[in-house]
């Protein structure tokens, strides 16, 4: 992960927005992190569910139910 002020990352931005594409760029302002900037190699679909607050919604509801084993997992997948 690469941290840079954002005056150097606003004259360099090109740069660090190729950058974002193999790690995140974390952004300061006054040496405290503001923004984080992640590369984007998403089709269109996955960036819908992305912003979608309906799918982490969903995502949240699931989480809080139980789980399983992965060995009964698996056994019900075979």
């Amino acid at each position: 992960m690469k941290t840079v002020d954002a005056g150097q990352f606003a004259a360099n931005m090109n740069q660090y927005l190729k950058d974002s594409l193999s790690e995140p760029i974390v952004v300061t302002q006054e040496g405290k992190p503001c923004a984080v900037v992640h590369g984007v190699q998403y089709d269109d679909e996955q960036l819908q569910l992305i912003n979608s607050h309906d799918f982490w919604s969903m995502i949240r509801k699931r989480r809080e139910q139980p789980t399983i084993p992965w060995q009964t997992a698996k056994r019900q997948l075979q």
